[in-house]
């Protein structure tokens, strides 16, 4: 599967927030986006999975554009975790992941057997299947994204967009999500997560979505487009970079601002 965004433009009413951004994902690729509030990362992915309309320019899948796909189809390739997800109810761990099967369903349709074989098939992929029955706010912040993950993996969808599902998590509950995605990338899912201060563990492979304030953004391998320079300017403020590789070869980049 090959996703590509051409000359995308969007925003709020007569308010455009995004003015020429493009990029692509290709299977198996993890795609990084970073920019300051305000910048229109979530609009972005908002329009990228088909809940919002774009103002112009073309989303297309594998040559298609997006528009001419029905809501079932557009849930086959992509799934959205929000950034902050609040349940309604206090549904169990397995609940919460069957929801990913709402889209398949036919409307007032229950989710059958082979839906919750497909829960089953989701968490233990990614090893939490002894939280099945656990309360879903009883559970800690990685692990609650670990089962949203397993509601996209539920949903059958190929890309998964995140925004930033690291924010508040600490280094264990990080560390927990980056490698679940990770392994999810090797399986051939195609991910875009947003982030402000690191990328953990990335490959030569990934790519980097650098939007600024003013609706543009610069797309490309890792290590060419976050540039301190680059980050500067699409943050305003001095930001120091640093990259290097940790004892077991992982590659990790870091943005700290700085004072002058």
């Amino acid at each position: 599967m090959k996703f590509d965004v051409t000359a995308l433009k969007g925003g709020y009413g007569k308010h455009m927030v995004i003015h020429d951004v493009s990029f692509s994902v290709e299977k198996g690729q993890m795609t990084y986006v970073l920019g300051a509030n305000g910048c229109g990362k979530t609009t972005l992915f908002k329009i990228i999975i088909g809940y919002k309309e774009r103002m112009a320019g073309q989303i297309s899948v594998d040559g298609c554009d997006i528009s001419k796909l029905t809501k079932r189809e557009m849930a086959g390739i992509v799934a959205y975790i929000p950034q902050q997800h609040v349940p309604a109810f206090n549904y169990s761990v397995k609940d919460v992941v069957v929801m990913g099967r709402a889209a398949h369903l036919p409307p007032f349709g229950v989710p059958g057997k082979a839906d919750f074989d497909l829960v089953d098939q989701s968490l233990n992929i990614l090893g939490i299947e002894g939280l099945a029955d656990i309360e879903y706010t009883r559970i800690s912040g990685g692990q609650q994204q670990l089962v949203l993950i397993a509601r996209a993996i539920c949903q059958q969808a190929k890309m998964i967009v995140m925004d930033e599902p690291l924010q508040s998590l600490d280094f264990v509950n990080q560390d927990m999500v980056t490698r679940t995605l990770r392994k999810l990338v090797r399986k051939g899912y195609s991910i875009i997560i947003s982030t402000h201060t690191a990328i953990h563990n990335y490959d030569k492979q990934d790519k980097a979505l650098l939007m600024n304030k003013t609706g543009g953004a610069a797309f490309g391998d890792i290590e060419e487009i976050l540039t301190k320079e680059a980050i500067a300017r699409a943050y305003g403020m001095p930001i120091e970079t640093m990259m290097g590789e940790d004892g077991s070869g992982g590659k990790h980049l870091l943005c700290v601002p700085i004072h002058e």
